[in-house]
């Protein structure tokens, strides 16, 4: 073997990592392939089909046009493995997505659904109520801090008329009943 011999091998692959190089030197070796191909079915014989395809590899070796060409042919290939790839990838994580959504949804109404049928038969154990309760039941709920402050101010009013002197309670005594008395009368 010539040591001292090209080889397309080394002027396309750079180095044992370099996809870009192996997918381009494939595409070099396809080219002898379809070029020894071609004149098979044109009946060369064998010996003649060996030579030229001797003569296409030093052609190779001597045309960087040629090189670059396999090697651009290589990016696009991977380029388009590439966005394959990511589409089939994002085309998987959709459908992943839209299954896990379907669940959620199920998911979601069912808890819905029991909240619901839960609701309904609380309301149902519920005993009734007459509208007499029903309006005792607002007002208290209503008017209870009304009431609150009524209570405050009857207990101030309480302690202060307690801590008061004598004189001064008959006096609020009488106060008090003209005040209710005004208030009813007008």
């Amino acid at each position: 073997m010539n040591k001292n011999k090209n080889w397309v091998y080394e002027c396309l692959v750079e180095n044992d990592t370099d996809p870009v190089g192996f997918i381009a030197y494939a595409f070099y070796k396809k080219s002898k392939h379809d070029a020894a191909k071609g004149m098979r079915d044109k009946g060369m014989s064998e010996e003649e089909i060996s030579r030229k395809v001797q003569n296409h590899h030093d052609t190779v070796l001597q045309s960087n046009e040629l090189l670059e060409g396999f090697n651009a042919r290589s990016k696009t290939f991977l380029t388009e493995i590439n966005s394959r790839l990511k589409a089939s990838v994002k085309e998987e994580l959709q459908k992943e997505y839209d299954k896990k959504i379907k669940e959620l949804e199920k998911k979601e109404k069912k808890a819905l659904d029991t909240a619901l049928r839960q609701l309904k038969n609380a309301a149902k154990s519920s005993p009734p109520q007459n509208r007499i309760s029903k309006s005792f039941f607002w007002l208290l709920n209503g008017f209870s801090g009304v009431f609150a402050a009524i209570i405050m101010a009857f207990l101030v009013g309480g302690i202060i008329y307690a801590a008061s002197p004598e004189a001064r309670k008959a006096e609020t005594k009488r106060e008090v009943i003209t005040e209710i008395l005004n208030s009813m009368g007008s």
